[in-house]
């Protein structure tokens, strides 16, 4: 390439080392300051962050074994209220079977009641065919029997008291005694509500 000096002027031609100057010192100095101040700071928060990554792990391993441990009692609680629920309706059927029970037990009651009120009688059969009673029985005299029929139709319990049989007992030489025997029909019991 070619040069060419329109101006007349001969160019000085600079040789030798460059020239250097300390202007752009402070502006250097700062900056690495800053940069040293920056990397502090962000060394100061990695090592927290760190720090705090490590308490939290803790945390999440606490945290799932509670979990696991409570996983375990909320099965067995679980298992509790199922078996709670199967007894209470065990029970619900036990009561409601026990609201519905009915049979020789409350006219057996009845019976016992009526007999032990009358004096000098004993029941010696009793004998119940659906709705249909068989009773027999040993009295020391007529009145009794008399007093204890009249007492089994107060109860209301039962409906067509027919007097089969009741006759002085011949074999016995000492005391007399009847011996009796009638049927009856139960009768209908109320609805239940």
């Amino acid at each position: 390439m070619i040069r060419v000096n329109l101006l007349g002027l001969p160019k000085k031609i600079k040789r030798g080392a460059p020239a250097i100057t300390l202007e752009g010192t402070p502006i250097m100095i700062l900056f690495a300051v800053v940069l040293l101040a920056v990397l502090g700071v962000q060394y100061w928060r990695y090592t927290g962050l760190q720090a705090e990554g490590v308490v939290l792990d803790e945390q999440i391993q606490q945290l799932t074994e509670e979990e696991q441990r409570l996983a375990a009692i909320r099965a067995r609680y679980d298992t509790n209220i199922a078996r709670r629920d199967h007894l209470e309706r065990r029970i619900a059927i036990i009561n409601d079977l026990e609201e519905r029970r009915s049979g020789p037990v409350p006219l057996l009651t009845m019976l016992a009641t009526t007999v032990s009120n009358t004096e000098s009688l004993w029941l010696t059969g009793f004998d119940q065919t659906g709705q249909s009673v068989l009773i027999e029985g040993i009295a020391l005299n007529m009145d009794a029997v008399r007093y204890f029929l009249t007492q089994l139709q107060r109860t209301n319990t039962f409906s067509n008291v027919d007097m089969e049989e009741a006759r002085e007992d011949s074999t016995a030489k000492e005391v007399k005694k009847v011996i009796f025997r009638f049927t009856a029909q139960l009768a209908a019991a109320a609805p239940a509500t």
